[in-house]
């Protein structure tokens, strides 16, 4: 936990890259965050689910990213925020707790409008 670089899935500054696809992935129980989108752009993330992340499900980091699509996927958080054990699916500190701490936990964290969200749940 909180260890930079540290996630499931994670395109990592491939720049332009129309064929990176990330597509029907489970992930369960992740540690930190749980597919993360870096300096890549024009990738399609597509029918993934993801149950029990800690910290944002789909994270896209710098905000530079853009025509990034995901689309169908689902981000389930088992627990309630007031859970006393869990605390949702947050987790203390990371690189950018705006996107995995108690106040702004996120199943889907974006610094970017230029991406596509279509159909995720």
């Amino acid at each position: 936990r909180g260890i930079l670089g540290k996630y499931c899935l994670h395109f990592h500054k491939l720049k332009d890259c129309p064929n990176c696809l990330l597509s029907g992935n489970a992930i369960e129980s992740s540690q930190q965050r749980g597919i993360v989108v870096h300096d890549t752009h024009r990738a399609m993330i597509e029918r993934n689910v993801l149950w029990n992340v800690r910290g944002a499900g789909m994270y896209v980091e710098d905000g530079n990213e853009m025509h990034n699509s995901f689309e169908y996927n689902v981000v389930v958080c088992p627990f309630p925020l007031d859970d006393p054990v869990h605390n949702g699916c947050t987790i203390p500190g990371t690189t950018r707790g705006s996107s995995d701490d108690r106040q702004n936990q996120a199943g889907y964290y974006l610094r970017s409008s230029t991406n596509d969200l279509i159909g995720n749940r």
